[in-house]
This record gives C-alpha cells, structure tokens and sequence, in this order.
C-alpha cells in the first residue's frame, strides 16, 4: 500500500482509534541530551550550489553535503548524530527522506504524489519521525496536521485532528519525548498562530497555548510565534516572534524573555546539545549566542541565503589512522610519523613507549635509542570526542651489525687436513639469522649457501670444504641482519 493510501485509511474511524490505542502503551523515549556539541546543519543557497551544508561553529567553513540537491531542505540530525531526516523532492513532490551525516545512504520514507510532506523531525530515542502532511489529496495546503510514523517510514499515526482550515505545522519533541510542541494557525479564538504544547500521547493530547495573545502583558503580545525548539533539559522553548529570538517556560509559556532585541532580530532558533547556546538566522545568515543572549557572532556570515539550522549532537568519536613511519626493523633512529583523522578539526595527542599522552601534530618526530619502541597517537573531535582506541605503531631501531667470532680453522694456521672444515660463530643482537643472511667466500670464490649449514638455535655456521690444494686459503664471511646492518670478518690458513 502507498502511502498515500495509508493517510487515506487513517482517515476510517475504525483504523485511527487503533492506531491511537497502539500508540497509548507506548512510553516516552529515553532523553538523549544534554550532550556535546557538533555541527550545525541548515538549507544554504550559494555560489557551490544551493543544498544542504554543515559546519563547527567557530572551527570550519561551510561544507555542502555530499551528493546533496537543491530540492533537500529542513535538515534535522537523528539524536546520536549519525543521520539526518529531510524533505526532498520526488516527481515535483515533497517526500521525507533520511540519509547518513556524509551523504550517503539516502532513502525516501514517504511516497504521496499529491500531499507534500514537510517538517520531519526525530523522536529523542531515533525510532520515530514526526513530520506534516495534510489529511487528504485534496487538501495539501489548508489542513496540515502532525503525523509520526516509525523511523523506517512505516506505521504512520495522525497526532493532531483539527478543523477545516486550521494548520498544525513545526513540530518539536521534547527531550523525554513526552510531549509535542508546535506551531497552530486558524485555531478558533486565535488571532495570529501561536506555539501549542501537546502529549506525544494522541489519547491525552489536549494542546496548551503557550503564547496565547495576552494584553494584560508587558509588551502585548500579539504577533505571529513559530519555531519552536525545546532546551536541553525540557524547561524552556525557544521561539521566534516579531523578528526576534524569544525563549519560555516550556510548561505554562511563562517567563518570555526576547533574546535579540536591539541586536538585529532573529528567527529558526536551535538550541545547542549541551543547553549552552542557541543558534538562529539573522539576516539570511547563521549566527549563534548564549542561552541568555549574550555573545552574539556570525557562524556562517558570508551570502545572506541560509535557513533552517539544526545543531548535532555529536557522540561518535573519530577514528585515528597512522599513514606513515619508519620501517622495521630500522638502522635509523630518527622516525617521523604521520596521522590523520576521519574528522575534518580534529586535534592530536601523542604517546611513546607508554609515555602520557601530550598534544601533538602530524608528522611527529623523535630520535630514539636502540631497540623497540610503540607510538600511539589518538585523535579528539571538535565537540570533545577522544577515540578510545589509539592508532598504534611499533618498530625497532637496530644500529649494531652482526658479530662473527670463534672463526676455524685459525686465523695464520697450518693445517695438512686436504679437507678442512671451516666454521664460525656468527650472531646477531636482534635478528635470528639464516643461511641467506650469510654469504662465504673461499679464496674469493662465493659458495652457494646450499654447500654450507647454519643453525639459527646455535649461530653456528659449518662448511665441510672439498680437498683443497696446497698454499694459502683466504676466508670471507659478510652477515646481514634484518635492518640491514653488515657484520664482516676475514682471515686466513695455510694447507700444506
């Protein structure tokens, strides 16, 4: 069944009610905040093309979205900050779509040709997407209602039923996932839309008017409120009246406080992971501040065409990859590493041989002594995320050549043995040699090292010689370990 036929069978008495039942045992989600702060994601039109962008505040410029169009609008990141739900276009329709942060992954959720699917956003727990639709083919414009389907675009519930002409758009969830809060225009006795609050419960889902025009107020309010967004911590909504960024108690709609008056006004406020700060537009441009108002600056300040913003809540550590170092073994002792991050602004911290971790930039350098030595180095994300599993190398220096010793028959000897055995010791600090490593010359002849034995348990290495004639025999022994470093003896003995 399409969607659209869905949206049609909500309609039937019979098939809301269980689906209102259904959702009636269902409980509030886990709260997924406060958290650390990651990027802002928004709608941006620019000289790279209008689409979806993201950037850190204070740390990056803008970056588009990989794959992004310019049909991809109202960005909002999934709660562990690994997703984005958005409207795209479909056909010349407007459709709910998710996708993974970098872009990829992108899967349309909703498919009505005629209803435009607006507003998506997510449930604190990621199972569900709140969104806005009409009830109807007919009526795509006039009667938006708030609808909730499971995050896989299945199990769609209709939240609000309001008159004929009345539209219930902007949904936000609270941080309990308790409660709705939006945006209703239309409603009877209202004069301007206002920001209602709502149970996520649909059997106990009486709206509350937070922002009701109120004369006996100082200053009246009587202007249209929209862009509603929860605090951290569920006790305030920001909001945007009058060109103006406005927060509120977010249980009785007390305690409005206008956050940018004088300041160049505002609208679309999100409010950061961690409570501390809220970001909104300012002139087509994404500014942020603190929860209070102060410390107002541009994030994105540049071309004036931005909208929609929505701040990540950032938990995933990045993951720290070596690139580059010495070889092992090494005669070397000076080593430089290089490393890099999966996130773009992310800083490093370095360790040797089980030193503590110090700040550190890519490529690091040291000068170590003999032997093996272990680098870790890990990286950290603009929002304070470590990875916990530094990247690891580990390499020895080796600048000491292999020994040769207890060389047979002596060196200066005389021997009447036609067929002598020639033997020598030879050793390496590191390395357990074998016959390759080792190359033996009888009177500058080089022997195959078929010809010859070498034990890697007693470093000991025999050539049983064929029968040599009379007069002096010179004898050359070159080892080579594994660094490469070259231990060479000679000497010589006399048949007679």
């Amino acid at each position: 069944m399409t969607k659209t036929g869905q949206i049609k069978l909500f309609m039937l008495i019979a098939a809301v009610s269980l689906a209102l039942l259904a959702l009636l045992a269902t409980k509030p989600a886990e709260a997924a905040f406060p958290g650390k702060n990651g990027k802002i994601i928004f709608w941006s039109d620019r000289s790279t093309g209008p689409g979806l962008y993201t950037t850190f505040p204070g740390n990056s410029t803008a970056a588009k979205v990989p794959g992004t169009s310019p049909g991809e609008s109202q960005p909002t990141w999934s709660p562990d900050g690994t997703r984005i739900v958005f409207q795209s276009t479909s056909r010349n329709s407007k459709e709910i779509s998710v996708m993974n942060a970098d872009g990829s992954g992108r899967q349309q959720l909703t498919s009505t040709d005629t209803i435009a699917e607006q507003e998506p956003t997510w449930s604190p727990d990621g199972t569900r997407i709140a969104f806005v639709a009409g009830k109807s083919d007919t009526d795509t414009t006039t009667d938006l209602e708030i609808w909730v389907m499971d995050a896989d675009g299945s199990d769609l519930v209709q939240m609000t039923n309001t008159p004929q002409g009345v539209r219930d758009t902007q949904p936000a969830w609270s941080p309990d996932g308790s409660r709705f809060a939006f945006l209703s225009e239309g409603r009877p006795g209202d004069t301007n839309s206002n920001i209602y609050v709502m149970d996520a419960n649909p059997a106990t889902n009486d709206a509350l008017n937070l922002t009701d025009d109120d004369s006996t107020m100082t200053p009246v309010y009587q202007y249209n409120d929209e862009d509603p967004t929860w605090s951290p911590d569920g006790t305030r909504i920001a909001y945007s009246t009058k060109a103006d960024v406005w927060t509120m108690n977010a249980s009785n709609g007390s305690g409005k406080v206008n956050l940018t008056t004088g300041d160049g006004g505002g609208s679309q406020p999100t409010w950061s992971p961690d409570g501390n700060s809220i970001a909104y537009v300012r002139g087509g441009d994404i500014w942020m501040m603190d929860e209070s108002g102060a410390n107002k600056k541009g994030v994105d300040t540049t071309l004036r065409k931005d909208e929609k913003p929505d701040w990540q809540q950032d938990s995933i550590p990045p993951q720290t990859t070596i690139t580059s170092g010495p070889p092992n073994p090494t005669r070397n002792a000076a080593a430089s590493l290089g490393f890099v991050s999966s996130e773009t602004g992310s800083a490093f911290e370095c360790s040797l041989d089980g030193a503590a971790f110090a700040g550190c930039a890519s490529p690091k350098t040291y000068t170590v002594a003999n032997g093996t030595h272990t680098f870790r180095v890990r990286a950290t994300d603009v929002a304070g995320n470590a990875d916990a599993t530094p990247a690891v190398r580990t390499w020895t220096v080796d600048t000491i050549k292999p020994t040769i010793s207890a060389m047979r028959p002596l060196s200066g000897s005389t021997t009447s043995d036609r067929t002598p055995t020639i033997r020598a010791t030879v050793k390496d600090n590191l390395t357990n040699l074998v016959e390759g490593d080792i190359k033996l010359y009888v009177n500058g002849a080089l022997i195959p090292a078929a010809k010859y034995t070498y034990g890697s348990s007693t470093d000991v290495l025999v050539y049983n010689s064929p029968s040599l004639s009379a007069g002096k025999k010179n004898v050359r022994l070159v080892a080579t370990d594994e660094a490469g470093n070259v231990g060479a003896r000679s000497w010589s003995f006399t048949v007679r």
